[in-house]
């Protein structure tokens, strides 16, 4: 089948022609209207997206303010928190500037509770004290500012009046007093035997030196 159409309207087909008696005009308007619903349906597409856009970011927003807000509460929930232990930590505070003031002030001193566990500690079985006397360098009249140690300076002494059952004892004694760090210069002065009813004993007199390493607690070499 053979179908012609003509510049005037008229389609001829094999067998019959048909005759288009619309004006030109109206194909046109049809062509416009074609083309304006295709911009229609692009422009309603661009819209739906960029009412999905704003939807997810509004979402994305909306969760973000949530974070930001539960943020806020633990942040308050904190603060509270450290305000109510504040009270601690300023007397915690107050006890190391306290601690400081003392250490500053003991700056220098013997620490002879320290000396007199050491004492304790180092006296042999076979031995005992019948009195004991500590002095430091700056009251003492038998120690001088000027005695030294090795590279340690005296800074006081302490006498000792004991007895030993045996000289054993003594040697253990005097061993005893060279085994303390921050001690120097350990002395038995004067031994003598004498009778304590029927049970001989050795009475002595002794001394040690302490040094710079006494001011602090002491412990064995």
């Amino acid at each position: 089948m053979t179908t012609t159409t003509t510049s005037t309207g008229i389609t001829t087909h094999a067998g019959f022609t048909q005759v288009n008696l619309l004006p030109p005009e109206n194909k046109e308007r049809q062509a416009m209207r074609r083309k304006t619903r295709i911009v229609a349906v692009i422009g309603g597409a661009v819209v739906a997206l960029l009412v999905l856009f704003f939807l997810v970011q509004s979402h994305k927003v909306s969760d973000l303010e949530s974070k930001v807000s539960a943020q806020n509460s633990a942040n308050a929930a904190l603060q509270a928190q450290v305000t109510k232990l504040q009270p601690y930590e300023d007397l915690r505070t107050s006890m190391i500037q306290r601690q400081s003031l003392e250490k500053t002030a003991m700056s220098g001193e013997v620490h002879w509770s320290s000396q007199l566990h050491e004492l304790s500690r180092i006296l042999p079985p076979s031995v005992w004290l019948t009195s004991i006397a500590g002095t430091t360098a700056a009251a003492s009249t038998a120690v001088t500012t000027t005695t030294t140690t090795g590279q340690n300076p005296v800074v006081g002494s302490m006498t000792f009046q004991c007895s030993s059952l045996d000289t054993n004892g003594l040697v253990q004694w005097l061993q005893a007093l060279d085994s303390v760090h921050g001690w120097a210069n350990a002395w038995v002065s004067s031994a003598t035997k004498s009778a304590i009813g029927s049970t001989n004993v050795w009475q002595c007199a002794s001394s040690v030196d302490l040094t710079h390493n006494a001011l602090a607690a002491g412990g064995a070499k």
